[in-house]
């Protein structure tokens, strides 16, 4: 069973998001 190269993307487009929103959260309180 292997992951759809889409879906991989997708994944880490979503913790890229995460990450981005983490950071401007400590930037700007």
């Amino acid at each position: 069973l292997s992951t759809p190269p889409a879906f991989v993307l997708s994944q880490d487009q979503t913790l890229h998001c995460m990450s981005l929103m983490y950071l401007l959260c400590r930037v700007v309180p």
